[in-house]
């Protein structure tokens, strides 16, 4: 009698866990509905550009010699449009880096305001809590960006 009981009694956890995870469930999707966990963010046109390196490496296969090479891709996207620019390199050194950038501002007509890395090493040399150490390297001097007098975009 023992054992019946303890299957009984094993059944009902089941039973109430599943109904339980299913309720709770249902109510979390419906909370999620109402409160809707995005947000938009206003942006200006051509005022950022988002640049990183693109997750793990293409690989090229060479024509001739039939040799797998590894192609790290950069991109950059301006956070308005969304209009991309991707360019594959070699490695993710500085040089490339560099180029990557001078050939995205060349592909779009020119410079944004601001540029957001993410966390990818070629521009970002210490993660901090609240702000990252960027390359100096990469950083250009604030006031070396400015307008040249007489000139306004």
């Amino acid at each position: 009698m023992v054992h019946e009981d303890a299957a009984l009694v094993v059944l009902w956890l089941n039973m109430t866990l599943q109904l339980w995870g299913s309720l709770h469930c249902h109510y979390i999707l419906q909370d999620e509905r109402v409160r809707r966990a995005t947000m938009h963010i206003n942006r200006k046109p051509g005022e950022q550009i988002e640049v990183d390196w693109a997750g793990d490496p293409a690989y090229i296969i060479d024509p001739e010699t039939g040799e797998q090479k590894k192609a790290y891709v950069f991109v950059g996207v301006l956070n308005y449009s969304m209009y991309a620019y991707a360019e594959a390199f070699p490695d993710e050194k500085q040089k490339s880096w560099n180029d990557a950038h001078i050939h995205m501002f060349e592909f779009f007509g020119g410079v944004s305001k601001m540029l957001l890395p993410d966390n990818c090493k070629t521009a970002v040399t210490h993660n901090r809590k609240y702000a990252d150490e960027l390359n100096s390297s990469w950083v250009a001097d604030r006031r070396s960006c400015e307008p040249v007098d007489g000139f306004h975009t």
